[in-house]
């Protein structure tokens, strides 16, 4: 309907401008070979009609640019919003390793639906960088009194503010959602690995206990050793006692 009332105005002005190239001398009309036409007043007429309708149709054409423009602006932000209320529901780190394990599987699944709208956010704020460029503003925002209508100027100069306004909620929220999601992924990451070190620190541990217990059991009672071999046995014990201990200590201190 839009495009059918454009080239209707075009029409009508390329009629008008191919006739009349001038109006002077108190409104007589001057056409291609400076004869006056008795449908100069009709023609004049018709010029100051269709100018108004040109500006209807460009108003009309831009509102429903705009309209668009903002609601997808709009379903940015809810979309972003619920996300960010979804990431702090998430349960704070912690657990086993499997537990961990599966916090981070599932931050995973959560992180790739949010890249995957990635793409659709940064076009419609380049569209609205697009826009705001077509339409800038510079004015500051007034508040008219009641019952005064706005102009069609002040009405584009509106819509653009509000397209600003949703412009930049949208980027920010992108921004530390983003943020947000990478910074609980590194703190995962950073668990998973220290708690992979403490599991590997306990099997040694573990290790290390039982082969002290199996140099416990190996002892010979005091009271079935001669005296001669007493000394060599206790520096025997001592040997062995202290590469286990060494174990122990090795097991217990990481990083």
């Amino acid at each position: 309907m839009f495009l059918k009332r454009h080239l209707d105005t075009q029409l009508t002005l390329g009629i008008v401008g191919r006739q009349f190239t001038n109006v002077t001398n108190g409104g007589r009309c001057i056409g291609d070979h400076e004869q006056p036409s008795p449908n100069c007043g009709y023609c004049l007429s018709v010029c100051l009609s269709v100018c108004p309708c040109v500006r209807r149709v460009r108003l009309e054409a831009f509102s429903d640019n705009s309209g668009k423009l903002q609601l997808s602006l709009q379903e940015i932000i809810e979309w972003l919003t619920a996300k960010d209320e979804e990431l702090s529901e998430q349960l704070p780190i912690g657990g086993d390793v499997g537990a961990v394990q599966h916090q981070r599987e599932f931050h995973q699944v959560f992180m790739e639906d949010v890249k995957s709208r990635g793409p659709f956010i940064y076009s419609v704020l380049e569209s609205a960088q697009a826009f705001l460029a077509q339409h800038p503003f510079q004015e500051p925002e007034e508040t008219l009194p009641d019952g005064k209508e706005v102009s069609p100027r002040k009405r584009i100069l509106n819509v653009s503010r509000s397209v600003w306004k949703q412009a930049n909620v949208a980027s920010d929220l992108w921004e530390k959602l983003t943020a947000r999601c990478v910074d609980r992924h590194r703190h995962m990451e950073r668990t998973l690995e220290r708690l992979l070190q403490t599991q590997a620190a306990m099997e040694e541990l573990a290790v290390a206990l039982e082969q002290a217990e199996g140099v416990r059991d190996a002892w010979e009672p005091v009271g079935d050793l001669f005296i001669d071999s007493l000394q060599d046995h206790i520096d025997a014990t001592k040997v062995s006692m202290y590469v286990c201990v060494s174990n122990i200590k090795q097991a217990v201190c990481f990083k």
